[in-house]
Parts: C-alpha cells; sequence; structure tokens
C-alpha cells in the first residue's frame, strides 16, 4: 500500500523537468502523469469486479507484480514514449491497490478495529503526500541517483509488502450476508451497469 501512495502522490512532479530533459521531449511531459492516472480511472472498477469473484490475497499480488513491471518499465526507459507505457502498466497495477488494501482490512480485522485499520490506510496517504515529493527531489538533485531512482524506491517496498502478504495476512471471505433492513428489497444494479 504505502508504495502505491508515493506512486500516486505528486512524488514525479519535481522530476518532469530532468526527465524531458534527458529525453528531449516538451510535447510529452503531459502524459507522464495522465497515462497513470488514466489506467488507474479505467480500470479500479474491472478490478473491482475481479476482487469480487477471484481470491482477494493473490488478485492483490497480482496487481502488485503488476505494478512493479510498470516501475521496472518506467526506470529503464530510454525514450519518452518507454516512460509513457511504463507509467500506464503501473497505473494498472494502481487500480487494484487502493480497493485490494481496503478489501483485505475488510476481510482480515475485526468489525470493531475495521475503523481504526481504515484510518491508517488514510493516514498513509497524508503521508505519502508529504514525503513523495520531498523523495522525488531529493532523488532527482543527487547527481549520483537521478530521476530513475524515483520508480526504484518502489520496488524494494513492494517486495516487503508483497512478502508480509503472502505470508503474514490471512484473508477469510465473508459469510455473503447482506444487512436485514426490514421492508426494503435488496439493493438492485441499475440499468446499463455491469453486474
Amino acid at each position: 500500500m504505502p508504495v502505491h501512495l508515493l506512486d500516486g502522490s505528486r512524488q514525479y512532479d519535481c522530476c518532469y523537468s530532468e526527465i524531458t530533459d534527458d529525453f528531449h521531449s516538451l510535447d510529452d511531459v503531459s502524459w507522464y502523469g495522465s497515462a497513470y492516472f488514466l489506467c488507474i480511472c479505467a480500470f479500479q472498477l474491472v478490478f473491482g469486479k475481479l476482487y469480487t469473484i477471484s481470491p482477494v490475497k493473490w488478485v492483490y499480488l497480482v496487481v502488485i507484480g503488476i505494478f512493479k513491471v510498470g516501475n521496472i518499465v518506467s526506470t529503464s526507459a530510454s525514450s519518452s514514449n518507454a516512460l509513457i507505457v511504463g507509467r500506464a502498466v503501473a497505473g494498472l497495477g494502481s487500480a487494484g491497490i487502493l480497493s485490494g488494501a481496503i478489501l483485505i482490512v475488510a476481510y482480515s480485522v475485526p468489525l470493531r478495529k475495521r475503523p481504526i485499520f481504515t484510518g491508517f490506510v488514510g493516514a498513509m496517504y497524508g503521508v505519502a503526500l508529504v514525503a513523495g515529493p520531498l523523495m522525488g527531489g531529493a532523488f532527482t538533485d543527487n547527481p549520483s541517483l537521478g530521476w530513475p531512482w524515483c520508480f526504484w524506491i518502489n520496488l524494494p517496498l513492494g517486495a516487503v509488502t508483497i512478502f508480509f502478504i503472502l505470508f503474514f495476512t490471512t484473508i477469510r471471505k465473508s459469510s455473503g450476508r447482506q444487512l436485514n433492513v426490514e421492508g426494503k428489497d435488496p439493493p438492485k444494479d441499475l440499468p446499463g451497469q455491469p453486474s
């Protein structure tokens, strides 16, 4: 989860000028962030549906893997187009990370403690919004590291996340019961909504 938040924060805003200078691609600068967020918006509902029909733990591990592949492509990009593709792939993986984190909390934490853990997820986003630009600026300004480290930093953090999810997280499925509201019909899909 922290990995996705660092990537989704404004970490890269401070390194776009360096990337643009390296690739001589001022026309593409708007796509560096847009490709990422466009894929998040386009695929978030798809992953939401995938979480309902597949085991949450394994879907979550797959989306973290997709996110890591996107970061590897972004880091090793030799052109502006390759970086945009890497950002799009990272956005594809990121589309399932936040909803997966909330589902893991919902399925693995007792009901009494869920608000606390959900609050931690939200607090991580706030920390990432502050830490992301600071880290991105530090990497970009350091001549021995450079802008690729903005993407490399996500790889070890993602490995730690995968390790803990794989070995220390037990996810039990919900009972499938819906809340019983007397006199109310169960919710129905809206016309045209994918079910």
